[in-house]
């Protein structure tokens, strides 16, 4: 693939490596979210320890620890990107220790591995 991406929280260090999970409507964690098996409420498949790739978040301040409560129970995504990012998205980020990068979703298809640099934003698609 050989893209990049804006890496705003990198939440460990290496690569953030996972099947993307692609939702091409913006969703609230705090309503949208199916946290006893880390899903996107009417996609059928878990986002736990793959890549979670949306337009944006929508919702409230209580998001960011619904985040950070998945990830303590070992059912947060392995990174999240959007489109476009706001202060919540990153605090929840911060929260849950999940890496957070900007980019335009069609650069990642449903279903597919991928790679991502957290140093450098690179962004490799696996075979």
């Amino acid at each position: 693939m050989g893209h990049s991406v804006r890496v705003l929280v990198k939440g460990g260090s290496g690569e953030a490596c996972g099947e993307a999970v692609r939702v091409d409507r913006p969703i609230s964690l705090l309503g949208d979210i199916d946290v006893e098996v880390g899903a996107v409420k009417g996609v059928g498949k878990t986002f736990v320890g793959r890549i979670l790739v949306l337009p944006h978040l929508i919702g409230s301040t209580v998001g960011p620890y619904v985040l950070y409560g998945m990830s303590q129970m070992g059912r947060a995504p392995r990174a999240i990107v959007l489109e476009k990012a706001d202060i919540l998205a990153i605090t929840a980020s911060v929260l849950a220790r999940v890496p957070l990068v900007e980019a335009p979703i069609n650069m990642f298809v449903d279903g597919k591995r991928y790679c991502i640099d957290l140093a450098s934003g690179d962004v490799k698609a696996e075979p």
